[in-house]
């Protein structure tokens, strides 16, 4: 069991974080866990979200066994630290990633399939029953998790994540319908690429592109049950949350955050710093600094007006 002292914690914290130490900094504690405020003992690790009243906050503080508390209030409380902080889930996130997480060592399931000419990188973990299909490249330091599928022309960039049931570069549905031929599907050609540091949660599935690629850029993140089609972009450090459909050829910014069971219709444009709201069904393009929501989605601030226009027309009836 990993053990930290006071001393082994401060020189966790990175020198971008802003920290004050109240209480006996010479306390000989010592750290074991991370547990929740109200669970915490007193070798635990723990934190209070600086979105709670200050009432809450000090209620907590004075109930709590840890002797190591993370806050953004300035208090002293007998026997315990206070890492004093503006953003203490941040500091709390990052110290408990160095302390407890264990990344996944480089290592290969027997039961793997890899084709003979695909590239995997340095330090890689392949878990069960993953199949790499052929022409895949994939980066150093990258974890892929059990029943994972990569067709091929995949490219999987450095430090990347692919949790548990994924289908990366599957077809893309390009049906189309004629009265005299029947149906046929767009031939889908392209590949996916997923650049550095992406993580996907479990059960997506990502198309590839059609005549060009799907790109995810460096630091997107996607939640489980996500469908991202064929030729989409999206931007640098862009969130995708749970059950969110993304249809084909939409262009996504940087820094936009896509909420639970949204969708977005095909070959839109959303901007850079973009809130769509939780089961937005978005259906034009949304400039910069801006945040929709709805069905079908309006700028937040239409929406009220709407919202007010149909409480008033109701009540006049």
């Amino acid at each position: 069991m990993k053990s930290f002292n006071f001393n082994d914690i401060l020189s966790l914290i990175p020198a971008n974080i802003v920290y004050k130490v109240l209480g006996d900094s010479e306390s000989n504690i010592m750290i074991l866990n991370a547990k929740s405020t109200l669970e915490a003992e007193s070798d635990s690790l723990t934190f209070i979200d600086k979105t709670r009243s200050n009432s809450e906050k000090i209620s907590w503080l004075n109930s709590t066994n840890s002797k190591l508390i993370i806050t953004d209030l300035e208090i002293h409380i007998e026997d315990k630290i206070i890492l004093k902080t503006e953003k203490p889930k941040i500091l709390f996130s990052i110290l408990v990633s160095k302390m407890f997480i264990v990344r996944k060592k480089k290592f290969i399931h027997e039961s793997a399939t890899i084709f003979k000419n695909s590239k995997i990188g340095l330090n890689c973990y392949i878990g069960a029953h993953v199949v790499i299909e052929k022409n895949v490249e994939i980066g150093d330091d990258v974890i892929i998790n059990s029943n994972v599928t990569i067709k091929e022309n995949s490219i999987i960039g450095n430090n990347v994540i692919i949790e548990s049931g994924s289908v990366i570069g599957g077809e893309g549905f390009g049906f189309l319908r004629d009265k005299e031929l029947g149906f046929f599907n767009f031939p889908h050609i392209g590949g996916v690429i997923l650049e550095d540091a992406v993580e996907i949660g479990a059960n997506n599935t990502i198309d590839r592109g059609a005549l060009s690629n799907t790109i995810l850029k460096n630091n997107v993140k996607t939640d489980s049950l996500v469908h991202i089609a064929h030729n989409v972009q999206v931007g640098e450090r862009t969130l995708i949350m749970a059950n969110a459909m993304i249809s084909g050829s939409v262009i996504i910014g940087a820094d936009s955050w896509i909420a639970p069971s949204s969708s977005i219709k095909d070959g839109l444009k959303i901007g850079t710093n973009v809130t769509v709201g939780i089961g937005a069904v978005v259906t034009k393009n949304i400039p910069d600094n801006q945040v929709w929501t709805g069905n079908p989605a309006q700028e937040l601030g239409e929406f009220a007006r709407t919202q007010r226009d149909i409480r008033s027309i109701k009540k006049s009836k």
